[in-house]
């Protein structure tokens, strides 16, 4: 469905030089699948998410399963590097 969100991780991080951060890995359906990864001071809500955040990473996929692997995969990885999923 247009405009709706299969994902949605949070993950948290404590810098020391930048203090709490958080990252979000999304998978949003629009006209192709999405692979959406947000990292900043905030969380984003579903509207913020949807209009997209400048200086997001952005993946394109044709299909659902294959934006929820990369998704996966995106979330292996950050939790790998120190992230910890956000409560």
């Amino acid at each position: 469905m247009y405009n709706e969100i299969h994902a949605n991780h949070v993950l948290h991080k404590k810098l020391p030089d930048l203090g709490d951060r958080h990252r979000q890995i999304i998978v949003i359906e629009l006209t192709q699948f999405q692979v959406r990864i947000f990292e900043g001071d905030v969380i984003l809500l579903s509207s913020q998410i949807v209009t997209g955040v400048h200086g997001s990473e952005l993946q394109f996929h044709v299909d659902l399963g294959s934006a929820l692997r990369q998704a996966n995969y995106e979330l292996e990885a950050s939790l790998a590097s120190g992230w910890t999923l956000y409560p």
